[in-house]
C-alpha cells in the first residue's frame, strides 16, 4: 500500500512539474509572437507611409507640370492657337494621368477615372491611391481570422490541461527528499510513522556505521575532558528531511546505544522494529498522574509516551547508567523487571500548507502485554494513600490500585510457585537498588493477569522520575498532614524510603503456592 500510494504521489507530481514547464514554454512562445506581431505591423505601416508619399509627389509633379504647360502656351501663341492647342493638352493629360495610373498599380480605380478635365484625374489618383493598402490589411486579417476559426474546430478543446490536485491528503507524505531503504509513509497524525521513516533512511544507517568506526579507533591521547565531549558529541543523531509542504527535524538519542539494546531484545531484527513503528494510534493509558499523552504500535507491540522537559532532561543523565544496567544483567543472565525502553526521539514538523505543527520528545518501550489476554491489570507502587478507584466509573480498559489489590485478596490472592516468588524478590530487590542509586522515585510494577496462560505478567514502569527539589517539598508537605491522608505515608517519598516500601509491598502482595514441602522448610530457611 505504501508503494502504490508513493506512485499516485509521485505520478501527481511529475505530471504538474511537466505542465508548469509546458505551461512557461507556452507564455515565452506567446511573448516572442507577439513582438513578432508588433513589428510586422510597423513594417506594414511604414511600407503605408512609403506609398501614401510617392502618392504625393506623383500629384505634385502632375500639377507643377501643368502650371507650367499653361504658362508657356499664354505667353507664346493667340487665343486659337491656345484653343487648339488646349484639346491636344487634354488628351497628353489624360495619357499623363493613365501612365501614371498603371506606375501607382492601382486597377480598381481605372473605371473611375474620367478624361474630362485635369483636375478630375488628379482628384481620382489623389483619392483612390492611399486607400488601397488599408483595403489589403483588412482582406488579410479576415482570412487570418477565417483559418484560425477553422482550425480551432479540429483541435480537441481550447483550454489547457489543468493541474491534477494530489489525490493523497495533505497530512500523508509518500515523496520526501531523502533516500529511505524501507518504504515507510509518514502520518502527521502518527508520530511513530516520522520516527520509522527516520531509522529506515540511509543517512541513519551510514551515521550508525561511522560512529562505530569512530569508537573503534579512538585515540588514547585525549584528555578525559576532550574524550567526554567528543563522545556526547557522537551519541545523538540529528536528520532534517522534508517535501513540498513539510519540514521535518528528528533527533535520535543515544542512537548506537540504543541500536545495540534492540539487537539483544529483538531476535527478528530491527527491521521488525522499524515496520511496528509505521503505523500508531492514540491510546488513552489509565493507572498514572503524569498526564502524559501516550501512542501505541497498530501491532501492538510498543508504546509510546510524551516526555516532558523535566522528564528528558534527568533521563540524558540517567540513560548511560540504564545502558550499563541492562547489559550487566543480559551477560550475567541476571533477570530484570525493567519495562524495556528501546529508544528515545525529539521529533518536530511544521506543514506550511495546513499550517499544523508538532514538536515532542518521545519514548519508545516494550508493551508488555502484547499477544497476551489480560483479563485484570493492576498499577501497584506499594501505597495505600490515594491508591483506590471505582471500577464501575471507567470505561473501557480498567486499571486497578493497591487497595483495589489488598481488598480482592481476602478473597482470590495472587499465588505464584515458591521458585518464581525467589526470582520475583531477587529481581525487585535488585532493580529498586539500582533505581535508588540513580535517585529514582515513584516507580510502579504493572500486574496483568493472563486468562488464556495462568499467568502473571509483570513489569517495572515510569522509573524515569528523580527524586527533585520540587519533590522534596512535595513530600515534605504530605508527612506533614496539612493536606490530609489520616497519617499515611505519601506517595512521594525519598529514593530510599519508597525502596523499602516498595520491596515490603511487593513481598506481600504475592503469596507462595503452600505446598507439602512447606511446612517441612519452617526452621530452616535461614540456616543456609
Amino acid at each position: 500500500m505504501a508503494l502504490l500510494k508513493r506512485a499516485v504521489s509521485e505520478a501527481a507530481i511529475n505530471w504538474n512539474s511537466k505542465l508548469i514547464k509546458i505551461e512557461a514554454a507556452i507564455k515565452k512562445e506567446d511573448k516572442s509572437q507577439r513582438k513578432s506581431e508588433t513589428k510586422s505591423n510597423n513594417l506594414s505601416e511604414v511600407l503605408e507611409e512609403i506609398i501614401n508619399f510617392e502618392c504625393d509627389s506623383n500629384r505634385y509633379v502632375i500639377e507643377e507640370h501643368n502650371i507650367t504647360s499653361h504658362l508657356s502656351q499664354h505667353s507664346l501663341v493667340s487665343e486659337s492657337e491656345i484653343a487648339a492647342e488646349h484639346d491636344f493638352e487634354n488628351l497628353n493629360d489624360s495619357d499623363i494621368c493613365q501612365s501614371e495610373k498603371c506606375y501607382l498599380s492601382v486597377p480598381q480605380a481605372q473605371s473611375d477615372i474620367t478624361t474630362d478635365s485635369d483636375s478630375d484625374a488628379i482628384d481620382d489618383i489623389d483619392s483612390n491611391v492611399p486607400n488601397e493598402p488599408k483595403t489589403q490589411l483588412s482582406m488579410s486579417q479576415n482570412d487570418k481570422k477565417s483559418v484560425k476559426t477553422i482550425l480551432s474546430q479540429f483541435l480537441p478543446s481550447s483550454t489547457p490541461p489543468a493541474i491534477i490536485s494530489n489525490p493523497i491528503e495533505i497530512t500523508e507524505h509518500h515523496v520526501l527528499n531523502i533516500h529511505c531503504r524501507t518504504p515507510i509513509s509518514i502520518y502527521e497524525k502518527e508520530p511513530s510513522s516520522i520516527i520509522a521513516f527516520t531509522l529506515s533512511t540511509s543517512f541513519y544507517h551510514n551515521n550508525i556505521s561511522n560512529t562505530e568506526l569512530i569508537s573503534n579507533v579512538e585515540q588514547v591521547e585525549l584528555d578525559n575532558d576532550q574524550k567526554e565531549t567528543d563522545e556526547k558529541s557522537k551519541q545523538h543523531i540529528e536528520i532534517t528531511f522534508s517535501d513540498s509542504t513539510t519540514n521535518f527535524y528528528v533527533k535520535v538519542y543515544f542512537a548506537k546505544q540504543f541500536a545495540k539494546l534492540r539487537e539483544t531484545f529483538f531476535l527478528s531484527g530491527e527491521e521488525m522494529y522499524i515496520r511496528s513503528l509505521a503505523r500508531c494510534i492514540s491510546w488513552s493509558a489509565r493507572g498514572g498522574k503524569s498526564g502524559s499523552n501516550f501512542c501505541k504500535t497498530k501491532d501492538d507491540r510498543f508504546v509510546l509516551k510524551e516526555m516532558s522537559r523535566l522528564e528528558i532532561l534527568p533521563f540524558l543523565e540517567f540513560a548511560p547508567q540504564y545502558f550499563a544496567y541492562i547489559h550487566s544483567r543480559q551477560t550475567n543472565r541476571r533477570p530484570t523487571l525493567l519495562c524495556k525502553i528501546v529508544g528515545v526521539y525529539k521529533v518536530r514538523y511544521r506543514n506550511t500548507v495546513k499550517g499544523s505543527s508538532f514538536n515532542s520528545n518521545l519514548l519508545v518501550m516494550e508493551n508488555l502485554f502484547y499477544n497476551k489476554n489480560i483479563s485484570h491489570i493492576f498499577d501497584l507502587k506499594g501505597s495505600v494513600r490515594n491508591r483506590l478507584v471505582d471500577p464501575n466509573s471507567q470505561d473501557g480498559e480498567i486499571v486497578l490500585l493497591d487497595e483495589n489489590l489488598i481488598k480482592m485478596s481476602c478473597e482470590s490472592p495472587l499465588y505464584v510457585h515458591p521458585h518464581s516468588k525467589i526470582i520475583l524478590n531477587q529481581s525487585i530487590n535488585d532493580d529498586a537498588e539500582f533505581l535508588t542509586s540513580q535517585l529514582v522515585m515513584d516507580y510502579s510494577l504493572l500486574v496483568g493477569l493472563d486468562e488464556d496462560s495462568g499467568e502473571l505478567v509483570l513489569g517495572i514502569i515510569d522509573y524515569i522520575r528523580t527524586f527533585t527539589w520540587d519533590k522534596k517539598i512535595e513530600t515534605m508537605v504530605k508527612k506533614s498532614g496539612l493536606l490530609g491522608g489520616q497519617g499515611k505515608l505519601p506517595t512521594i517519598i525519598s529514593p530510599e524510603e519508597y525502596k523499602n516500601r516498595f520491596i515490603a509491598a511487593m513481598n506481600l502482595y504475592f503469596l507462595s503456592v503452600p505446598n507439602r514441602w512447606t511446612g517441612m522448610a519452617k526452621g530452616f530457611e535461614h540456616r543456609f
